[in-house]
């Protein structure tokens, strides 16, 4: 199947592939040939077509398992759901939602019905398997109010419930079918919900609703989206954050985002919960990530949770999405400035998924849409100044050329008891030349000295996360990775000298071409657990721990070469309390604790927050924080060039 698609501000070519699902259906059996043996996911698509009844499951529970069915059944609900027991799955039938719910049963299940009661579960893409992360849950309290939750990072969540008033649950999620289910008060075993695609199309959104409980900031949720602004079809998170106030997004070729004021380095990029030092590709037009791997954009840069570092600068968090554990597919595209392509199946038969995603640049390749006067813009080249040229020197631009790259990678597995195992990847970076003639001014008829301008930047991660749910109202998070920032430049500049005579005064200076370099690296090794407890409010708990490894070295030819190598550590916790009481006030409170190991800094950062009438006409906000940095940046400008950062 192919697709072209358009862009505004942009041009994008598509192709989609998808691989054949690897298995018979049931369907092409021939109606004499009723009862069958098969695999449990073939038997509930085919249950789906053939019927009105939608079946709700995590794919880990049917991975690997066959059943034998009768499909000439006169209840084929009934005889699918005896099948399913047979094999320990715990099955549940709403006739009249026409909804079967697969669940895998607890030995201590009660059967007693109390007053309140609590449920968790997940929210999954029907069509893939995946996680929804930050999916809302909504249900009508004792007193007909809407309350609600968010589902987390993993699509998992969890409500307290009332009998009789809160026993029907409202999942949505953007660009999905809403689904509501009926629990059961003495249900004590997870949810697994199925949501299916179903893109918005339309002239006009008009969108209205309660704000709920949530750890992601879901008032720029809408905003901050990697389609928002696409210059030259490629995707910028960074600059779509212009819209907000406070917020002021540097010139473009160049990377920076202001907040409050605060310097560039004090806003903060992860992916995955890993940091990446380099955030943007060709000198900040471009994000550093394919947006065709990523599934949601979080942005704080008000109350920041505890549970972040939170620079003064703000912070964003990417998450990268997770591959198909239905069928394999890939997908191919080309934008103004680069190709791409993704790749993703399932693997230990559907428990799991695979995703690879890369992108590469073509601009020395082809020049279309201005390509070269995008290169030579970055790269500073020819900048008209009005400043006396006479005895300086000019430069006449030879070639120049410029690229990027970025290659993303995850590899998800499932346990039957809902534990999640991710390994993610990431390398991406840029490199961009430039060769030159210089000659002064006054030696226009000579020829000049050539100069050459080299620099090349980027990142790399590896990372490491388990989560799994705690007994029935908790919620472990282990997070560890290492982050490495390479930065190398190198310049041929004129540098001017001096001479005096023997009486003391000033001789005309003598200029010459000479060679600055420098190198940069930066690891970032961390490891973060933390537990999130449901009971009055939501509690959080953890720690964070970081080593730093940084080097520096810069050579000139006007003085020594000069090295700077240094350890560091920092060890972080954290304890925070969120509440909302519904229709009154919200509640979230937090610690968060800083030690730095170079300099020996201990510091603490309290934020807290109450927001009154969130879901009203007018509401009142109030909240105080204090934010700490220890990791700065400096820029290093040699003469008439621009150099990548330095940490």
């Amino acid at each position: 199947m192919s697709v072209a698609c358009a862009r505004i501000a942009g041009l994008m070519l598509c192709l989609q592939v998808f691989a054949p699902a690897g298995f018979l259906c049931i369907e092409e059996v021939s109606a004499q040939q009723t009862s069958r043996h098969a695999e449990v996911r073939e038997v509930l698509r085919t249950v789906e077509e053939r019927s009105d009844y939608r079946f709700l499951f995590r794919d880990a529970l049917v991975a690997g398992r066959s059943v034998s069915v009768d499909l000439g059944a006169a209840d084929l609900i009934a005889e699918v759901s005896e099948a399913l027991e047979g094999i320990g799955l715990g099955v549940r039938v709403d006739r009249q939602r026409r909804q079967v719910l697969l669940f895998r049963p607890e030995p201590a299940a009660s059967t007693v019905r109390r007053a309140d009661f609590s449920v968790s579960g997940y929210v999954l893409d029907d069509a893939t398997g995946s996680r929804l992360p930050f999916a809302t849950v909504t249900w009508l309290d004792a007193a007909g109010e809407l309350r609600g939750v968010a589902a987390n990072e993993a699509g998992f969540f969890e409500a307290s419930l009332s009998d009789g008033s809160g026993e029907h649950l409202t999942v949505s999620y953007l660009g999905f079918d809403a689904v509501t289910v009926r629990v059961e008060p003495d249900h004590r075993s997870e949810l697994a919900i199925r949501l299916q695609p179903r893109p918005l199309k339309g002239r006009e959104v008009v969108v209205s609703g309660t704000l709920l409980q949530s750890n992601l900031d879901t008032t720029l949720q809408a905003l901050v989206r990697p389609d928002v602004i696409a210059p030259l079809g490629e995707a910028s998170v960074l600059r779509s954050l212009s819209t907000l106030p406070s917020v002021s997004v540097t010139p473009a070729l160049s990377d920076g985002v202001t907040i409050r004021g605060s310097k560039s380095d004090g806003f903060q990029v992860l992916l995955d919960g890993l940091p990446i030092y380099s955030r943007s590709h060709m000198f900040g037009l471009f994000d550093a990530f394919n947006e065709d791997a990523l599934q949601a954009v979080a942005f704080y840069y008000g109350i920041t949770p505890a549970s972040f570092q939170g620079p003064p600068g703000g912070t964003m968090s990417f998450l990268t999405r997770t591959g198909s554990q239905e069928r394999a597919s890939g997908f191919l595209g080309a934008s103004n400035t680069s190709v791409r392509g993704t790749a993703e199946g399932p693997i230990a038969g559907g428990r799991g998924s695979w995703l690879i995603s890369g992108r590469r640049s073509y601009l020395d390749q082809i020049d279309w849409f201005g390509n070269a006067t995008l290169v030579a813009q970055g790269l500073d080249v020819g900048r008209e100044t009005s400043l006396d040229l006479q005895g300086r020197p000019r430069f006449e631009v030879l070639s120049g050329g410029a690229d990027y790259h970025d290659l993303h990678a995850k590899l998800y597995l499932e346990s039957v008891g809902g534990g999640q195992f991710t390994v993610t990847g990431y390398s991406g970076g840029d490199r961009a030349v430039q060769s030159a003639e210089r000659r002064l001014v006054t030696q226009a008829a000579a020829g000049g000295q050539r100069a050459e301008s080299f620099s090349e930047w980027g990142s790399r991660t590896v990372g490491l996360r388990f989560q799994r749910p705690v007994q029935t109202t908790g919620f472990l998070d282990v997070a560890a990775g290492v982050t490495r920032f390479d930065g190398s430049y190198a310049n041929d500049s004129v540098v001017g000298r001096v001479r005096r005579t023997d009486n003391g005064q000033a001789a005309p200076p003598e200029l010459r071409i000479d060679r600055f370099a420098n190198d940069n690296r930066l690891t970032q090794v961390r490891l973060a657990p933390e537990w999130t407890l449901q009971g009055v409010g939501v509690w959080s708990f953890g720690m964070d721990f970081n080593l730093y490894d940084l080097s520096y070295t810069e050579t000139s030819s006007r003085r020594a070469d000069y090295r700077l190598s240094g350890t560091s550590g920092q060890v972080d916790a954290f304890a925070a309390w969120s509440f909302d009481t519904g229709a009154g006030p919200h509640f979230s409170l937090g610690l968060r604790s800083h030690y730095y190991t170079w300099g020996d800094y201990l510091r603490l950062s309290p934020r807290a927050e109450i927001r009154i009438g969130s879901d009203a006409p007018v509401g009142v906000a109030v909240g105080y924080s204090r934010n700490h940095q220890f990791l700065h940046q400096l820029e290093v400008q040699p003469v008439e060039e621009s150099a990548p950062e330095v940490w």
